[in-house]
Formats: C-alpha cells, sequence, structure tokens
C-alpha cells in the first residue's frame, strides 16, 4: 500500500468542490498524455468518478500567493483534468469529489 493510500484509506471527509477551486499541484512531477484524459474522460461519463482526488485546504498557492483556489491536489491529478476537460466541452456539472486531508500531513511530500 502507498503512503498516499494508507494516510487516507479512512477517510470520512469527502467534498464536492468546483474545478474552478482546485489547483494542481506543481510539486507533482508526472507528464499526462490526452489519450489517458480522454479515456478517463469518457469513463467518467459512463461511469461516474470511481475514485476521490485527494486535496488539502489552502488559499494560497507554493508561493503564498492567492490565485482564487481554495484546495492544493495530492492525488488525483487525472481525474481533475478529464472532469476540467469535460466541463469545458459542456459535458458535466464540473464538480469534482475530493477527500480533503489536513495540510499537516503535506509536510510528508515538503
Amino acid at each position: 500500500m502507498s503512503l498516499l493510500a494508507s494516510i487516507t484509506r479512512d477517510l470520512g471527509i469527502t467534498q464536492r468542490v468546483n474545478v474552478g477551486e482546485v489547483r494542481l499541484n506543481d510539486m507533482n512531477f508526472y507528464d499526462y498524455q490526452e489519450t489517458v484524459i480522454d479515456s478517463l474522460a469518457s469513463s467518467i461519463t459512463e461511469n461516474g468518478q470511481m475514485e476521490n482526488a485527494i486535496a488539502y485546504e489552502s488559499d494560497v498557492d507554493r508561493n503564498g500567493e492567492i490565485d482564487g483556489c481554495k484546495y492544493t491536489l495530492l492525488g488525483g491529478h487525472t481525474r481533475y483534468l478529464a472532469i476540467s476537460k469535460l466541463y469545458e466541452n459542456g459535458l458535466g456539472d464540473g464538480y469534482i469529489n475530493i477527500s480533503i486531508v489536513e495540510k499537516l500531513l503535506t509536510n510528508l511530500w515538503n
């Protein structure tokens, strides 16, 4: 089991959040392929969002700048991109299910 999975497996705090209130984590080093995003978007259209994204609350980005977002993603970046793409194309409501963790836990990654 991954560290992130072990920390979040018992979370009971899930919120539906507008994608406009969520920032991508600039410490995430993965590259995203459009084919993967499109495939996940298709799955979400057919089956709904099967797993929550994971984020912590923060009104500022990593540089301390206020950017209008309320949450920073820790996991589920591809899900976020797929749901955002669907919404931009007039599909879906633009909301993503997020498990909210305390920012204190993010020190494990910083």
